[in-house]
């Protein structure tokens, strides 16, 4: 376990950094939609420990008793609105497949998209 301060130093920064290597290599990889969105949400806090930025309160969200930020949330974008987000390089790393469950509403061509690239689309 790690040692709490008040900054975190630069060796468990590369520590983390290392870490995001092995994250990358899930892409290609066969994994269930509540397992790559976990997986998602770890690169996620990840990044956000190593860009240094931490979080502000108003970018924390608590939704059934989980703290979340912007970061962490994603929207779903039917087809065919989706089908222009495709055309970005982020897209086929960041974005997931949406597959529906036993009696869930199934949607052709869905995919969760971070609710910040969404955010970031809307100001450019």
């Amino acid at each position: 376990m790690s040692i709490l301060a008040k900054k975190t130093e630069n060796k468990a920064i590369k520590i983390l950094a290392k870490c995001l290597s092995y994250l990358d290599e899930l892409h290609n990889l066969k994994m269930t939609a509540e397992d790559a969105f976990d997986a998602r949400q770890a690169e996620n806090n990840l990044r956000r420990i190593i860009k240094g930025g931490g979080c502000k309160g108003k970018e924390i969200f608590t939704m059934n008793s989980f703290s979340v930020t912007k970061i962490d949330l994603y929207v779903l974008v039917l087809w065919p609105d989706v089908q222009d987000l495709m055309a970005y390089a982020w897209f086929r790393t960041e974005c997931i497949l949406y597959q529906a469950f036993s009696e869930q509403r199934h949607f052709d061509s869905a995919y969760f998209v971070p609710l910040q690239r969404i955010i970031q689309m809307e100001i450019t």
